[in-house]
């Protein structure tokens, strides 16, 4: 089910919407963030093969985007108990376009 915005068309320019926020491309054309490569982690219970198999596919889409993404896979108990991190707080632009 789509919404409207989330229709093609009407989604907020990704590239435009990381420039906002500060981040800026390298020489090497990957996304950097104060000078610094932009580097993400998306993780996945290695006892859950398809999940694993998503991790994967949305760190392509991010690595072919410019973001440098790791996937991680260990067991979900050791995952899910990493919930005490604190949430990294929306920049201000990314807020304003999902209004």
């Amino acid at each position: 089910m789509r919404t409207a915005g989330t229709a093609p068309g009407t989604r907020p320019d990704a590239d435009a919407l990381l420039a906002t926020a500060g981040w800026t491309r390298g020489d090497d054309g990957r996304w950097q963030d104060g000078g610094e490569p932009v580097r993400l982690v998306v993780g996945a219970a290695a006892e859950r093969p398809a999940d694993i198999a998503v991790a994967e596919n949305v760190a392509a889409q991010l690595d072919a985007a410019g973001i440098d993404t790791t996937v991680v896979a260990p067991t979900g108990v050791a995952l899910f108990s990493q919930a005490t991190v604190p949430p990294i707080p929306l920049h201000p632009a990314v807020l304003a376009a999902r209004q």
